[in-house]
């Protein structure tokens, strides 16, 4: 099974090339489930590991449809690692067009913090951030 992280109006999944469509079609309820206590919609996370490796075309396609289908006000990919191979990442994030034909806004992210400060509404101050981070390095560590 997929890292899947909900806190408050926030659902972050870790995706490291390796999650099945499967794991995917058990992630959705969850997601509509959490959705119903958010009318505004959820910032969504991908967070994106140093390891990570190229999902399958079949994969990204359902990932997509997914996306499409739930309640999602912003989407973030969080790029983990540093030096040419993050780069390229990001790169191929934003060349396959991730990001278009989305109803919601879309951005690249290389830290965490400034990732949860984009896609939190209603974050009163840096503590929301704080509490949120602390909450996903809990859940990864685990």
């Amino acid at each position: 099974m997929a890292n899947v992280i909900q806190w408050q109006d926030l659902f972050v999944i870790v995706d490291d090339g390796r999650v099945s469509i499967q794991d995917y079609e058990r992630v959705e309820p969850l997601v509509r489930t959490q959705a119903k206590s958010c009318p505004s919609g959820l910032g969504c996370l991908v967070i994106i590991p140093d390891n990570a490796t190229p999902p399958p075309a079949v994969v990204r396609n359902y990932l997509e449809g997914m996306l499409g289908r739930l309640p999602i006000r912003s989407l973030g990919y969080l790029v983990e690692g540093t030096g040419f191979k993050a780069a390229t990442v990001r790169a191929v994030l934003i060349g396959l067009g991730i990001f278009q034909g989305k109803n919601c806004p879309s951005k690249v992210f290389t830290a965490l913090d400034v990732a949860l400060g984009w896609l939190l509404t209603g974050a009163q101050n840096q503590s929301d951030v704080r509490r949120a981070l602390n909450a996903i390095t809990e859940s990864r560590a685990q």
